[in-house]
């Protein structure tokens, strides 16, 4: 078992055997990759529209924090108003109501400051969550969103592409089973992106829009929203899927920064049992236990555990010491077998 205190001398070599830059070579670099990263993970699938990451909107008229204004959801010539209820799309217009497959073609219409853009569902589908409860099979609606912008005119939006701005390779263990050009929605929580919290007032105007392998479609798939507590029974907290938020994203000291990239090999369990390992205890090592504030204990972590050229290049060669700086203490070694929470209420192993 190696822990952060440990892992220290190999910083001085160039952490993982990777090639080893002068600080201000590293310093570059690093920030150069970070800089090219949105908020949440390196590479993490986020929507965009007009160069501007978001993940939620209102479905009545407030601006999100980057000005995007929903107007309604059109399909033909006809306007309805849009909502988000239990994690799916529907568009009402007086005693009609548009939801599922009929959604196909229809746009949702937002502007920002003097632009008009649309979002259009291309398609309608499905995943089975990952998180299981004995007999029973939980489904998401799932949808492809493309987005162009609508100039002046009337004239019909073209160039449409995907919202998601990264979509994951079929390959990727962040896909968890989705389609990939896919993502899904839920309504009632405000996450904050810097800080990596969940507020404990939930709104059901607001909707979030996670991207295959976001971090975002890794809670609505782990079961760790509202949706899902309310559609399908998993009984989690605000304080339980704030903890999946931080475990997910490595925001190890809970202060908001990430130690992660998209695509890294982990793997989890919770304390109600909604998610277990894929695999068997024995092939794996535990990496930190996890309550609402971050880890409470940490070994390896894991871009260290199963190190990428990508996450040397975002991370440079001093994870260990950027954790340990980053909270301003040694955290504690995990101690104990992999499968022992020891009353936390998460715990991420890393694959041997």
């Amino acid at each position: 078992m190696r822990t952060l205190a440990s892992l220290l001398p190999l910083v001085t070599f160039g952490a993982l055997g990777c090639v080893e830059l002068t600080a201000e070579e590293q310093v570059s670099s690093t920030e150069q990759a970070i800089n090219e990263c949105d908020t949440w993970v390196c590479g993490s699938n986020s929507p965009v529209i007009d160069s501007l990451y978001f993940h939620e909107l209102n479905t009545r008229g407030l601006p999100n924090n980057k000005g995007f204004v929903v107007t309604s959801l059109r399909k033909g010539s006809i306007d309805y108003q849009l909502d988000v209820e239990h994690g799916k799309l529907i568009g009402r217009q007086g005693a009609s109501l548009i939801s599922g497959p009929a959604l196909v073609g229809a746009e949702i219409r937002l502007h920002r400051g003097v632009k008009t853009f649309a979002i259009r569902i291309t398609q309608v589908g499905w995943v089975q969550t990952f998180a299981k409860i004995p007999g029973s099979v939980s489904v998401l609606e799932t949808y492809q969103l493309d987005t162009a912008e609508i100039f002046a005119g009337g004239a019909p939006p073209t160039g449409w592409r995907n919202l998601c701005s990264q979509p994951p390779s079929r390959e990727n263990p962040d896909v968890l089973g989705m389609n990939v050009a896919h993502a899904v929605l839920f309504e009632g929580e405000r996450v904050d992106a810097a800080t990596k919290t969940i507020s404990t007032a939930l709104d059901p105007a607001w909707f979030n829009i996670g991207c295959t392998g976001h971090a975002l479609a890794k809670m609505a798939v782990n079961g760790q929203t509202e949706v899902a507590h309310q559609l399908f029974g998993f009984n989690t907290s605000i304080l339980e899927r704030q903890t999946f938020l931080k475990m997910v994203t490595a925001d190890y000291c809970g202060t908001g920064r990430t130690f992660t990239i998209s695509g890294q090999p982990l793997q989890w369990m919770d304390w109600r049992g909604y998610t277990q390992y894929v695999s068997s205890p024995a092939s794996l090592q535990i990496e930190a236990r996890w309550n609402p504030n971050g880890a409470t204990c940490i070994n390896t972590p894991r871009v260290i555990a199963n190190p990428s050229a990508l996450a040397q290049q975002v991370l440079g060669n001093s994870v260990a010491l950027d954790i340990l700086t980053e909270c301003g203490y040694v955290p504690p070694a995990c101690n104990g077998p992999v499968n022992d929470l020891d009353g936390k209420l998460l715990m991420s192993a890393n694959p041997l």
